[in-house]
């Protein structure tokens, strides 16, 4: 008996190829991990079994034996396959409201699977109470459980299967939902036809609320008659 291993990335060839002849008509058999699988190709004595590009599920032991009555040969070809990490969706920043859950995933196709570590400011993050550490066919996820400012910093994903390894970095931020500070009695004004009037509301939130100003539901344009100031206190005029 003979034995060989071979080592293919995904989208390689292989093939099985044996000139089987003998007196008497040799019983021919190829087996993958135990079942018998059947020959690509048989003419006259040659024998061939072929995969024009290997995949993951081509990956096993591979046994072609013939007998006859006189006389027993075997082949043991082991088969070993990899592909190297194809990520297809990476890792991107997000931004997540005071006391809401917050969602970082990373989509990444590998062979053999790879391993996924989460970091949070370098300090690897394991399943807890805060954190969610989850694996679902190629996506994997980290949630993070009632986003506090405390959770806010950058998170790394380590991924390794092997034979090829990558690292990728998010942010994410926590904000808290814009409401009104200081609101000025605005809703019914008087003013003189040609004068100029103003209109102010005060706004907090974190990240910086971003304010529209609309009239009978539109947008209002910055104009030389419209004119929109934003202060650092968080008062729009």
């Amino acid at each position: 008996p003979t034995v060989e291993i071979i080592d293919l990335k995904v989208g390689e060839p292989f093939e099985i190829t044996a000139d089987i002849e003998g007196k008497e008509a040799p019983k021919v058999q190829l087996t993958k991990d135990g079942k018998e699988i059947k020959f690509t190709t048989v003419e006259g004595p040659r024998h061939v079994y072929s995969l024009t590009e290997v995949k993951p599920e081509h990956q096993g032991v591979y046994k072609l034996s013939a007998k006859s009555k006189t006389s027993a040969e075997e082949t043991t070809v082991t088969l070993n396959i990899t592909a190297p990490l194809n990520i297809s969706q990476s890792l991107t920043d997000i931004n997540v409201l005071l006391g809401q859950s917050g969602t970082l995933q990373i989509t990444c196709d590998a062979f053999p699977a790879p391993k996924v570590t989460w970091f949070f400011n370098d300090t690897e993050l394991k399943n807890t109470t805060k954190h969610k550490v989850e694996a679902k066919q190629n996506v994997y996820s980290l949630t993070v459980n009632k986003c506090d400012h405390p959770d806010v910093g950058t998170y790394r994903v380590h991924v390794d299967n092997g034979i090829d390894q990558t690292d990728q970095t998010a942010k994410l931020n926590v904000g808290v939902k814009p409401k009104v500070e200081a609101p000025k009695p605005a809703n019914d004004q008087t003013c003189v036809i040609g004068e100029n009037t103003q209109i102010s509301w005060k706004f907090s939130g974190i990240e910086k609320p971003q304010v529209t100003w609309l009239f009978n539901g539109q947008p209002l344009p910055t104009t030389e008659r419209y004119k929109i100031t934003d202060n650092e206190d968080g008062t729009s005029t």
